[in-house]
């Protein structure tokens, strides 16, 4: 009977001592990720409230459904980890699981603008454990905050690299002819740079001389007029397209700009959905266009790059509309 009650002891003692031991282990209960975008804030918070977006650049992992994130389970010890997203569509939790471990992390988020115009992205990352989840490291040598700080880690430096790629994409594609008549334009004196995207970068520029302009008159269209380019040198005006006539006592038009009626005119469009720099594509694509079309080019009369003026509020490159205009034979 004594010898039993000893062995019992011994048990408990080892069960306690097991206890404690793993009770006292020390387990990472927090952790901050930290990453530096080289883009706009705006389009930053939006990727990361689209979940989407989110769950496109997670790593190791595959799409479940249309909320949840399981990791491969080859990947770790955890037979899955999902991503939890929260009401405002910022992803809130993760939930980690297995046969001994049922934990969820939470997710505290901070966006921040740089001086620099970068954007800042911290992620507070924190969570309570159990004996169960001490257990668990001690076994698979892994914790719940180690795997997210990794995985968010390697997510935050994808999530940059599909911006940036997004943000740099483009596409060019022919749009039916056009006359161009009635209104008149607003133009500013000839301007010269060293290639079109000079060209484009000094207009942007100019185009703020017309901004109080734009409350008193009727303004559809910004736009540049190419007069002549050659391998040197662009000479190009600045110009905005009105339905009505402007009056010419206005305080903003002075000598200046001068305003010319638009007379009728058929043009050959094509439209870039991009960033200006691709100017040269678009410009590339449409006289290939005519070419093949043998349509007859009218080198006296300027070409046309129209804006849109929504471009202004979109701080997306590749969501930028411009279109080339060039002049043909009616």
């Amino acid at each position: 009977m004594k010898k039993a009650l000893y062995i019992l002891l011994a048990i408990i003692l080892i069960f306690l001592g097991f206890y404690l031991f793993v009770h006292f282990q020390k387990i990472e209960t927090k952790g901050y990720v930290n990453h530096e975008f080289d883009v706009p804030k705006e389009i930053v918070t939006q990727k990361l409230n689209n979940f989407d977006s989110f769950r496109k650049n997670w790593p190791v992992a595959t799409k479940t459904d249309s909320v949840n994130i399981v990791l491969n389970s080859n990947k770790s010890s955890y037979s899955s980890i999902e991503l939890l997203p929260s009401q405002n569509n910022f992803p809130e939790q993760i939930h980690f699981k297995n046969w001994l471990s049922n934990q969820y992390v939470n997710l505290d988020w901070t966006v921040s603008k740089n001086k620099n115009e970068s954007t800042s992205v911290t992620l507070k990352i924190d969570t309570q454990v159990d004996f169960f989840d001490k257990l668990n490291q001690l076994i698979n040598k892994e914790t719940a905050i180690k795997i997210a700080k990794k995985q968010f880690t390697e997510g935050l430096e994808n999530l940059e690299k599909s911006i940036i790629k997004e943000m740099q994409s483009f596409d060019v594609k022919p749009l039916e002819n056009k006359s161009l008549s009635g209104g008149f334009l607003l133009k500013s004196p000839m301007q010269r740079s060293s290639d079109l995207n000079a060209a484009v970068n000094n207009a942007n520029s100019i185009f703020k001389d017309f901004n109080q302009a734009e409350k008193e008159i009727n303004v559809t269209l910004s736009c540049i007029l190419i007069n002549k380019i050659s391998s040197d040198e662009v000479q190009y005006q600045v110009a905005q397209i009105h339905l009505i006539e402007p009056e010419l006592s206005h305080d903003l038009i002075n000598a200046d700009y001068n305003i010319s009626r638009i007379e009728n005119q058929n043009y050959t469009r094509h439209r870039l959905l991009g960033n200006y720099s691709n100017i040269d594509k678009l410009w590339y694509e449409s006289f290939q266009s005519i070419n093949q079309s043998n349509s007859e080019v009218l080198n006296e009369l300027p070409i046309i790059y129209m804006l849109s003026k929504d471009n202004q509020r979109e701080i997306n490159p590749s969501k930028w509309h411009s279109e080339l205009w060039i002049p043909i034979e009616n």
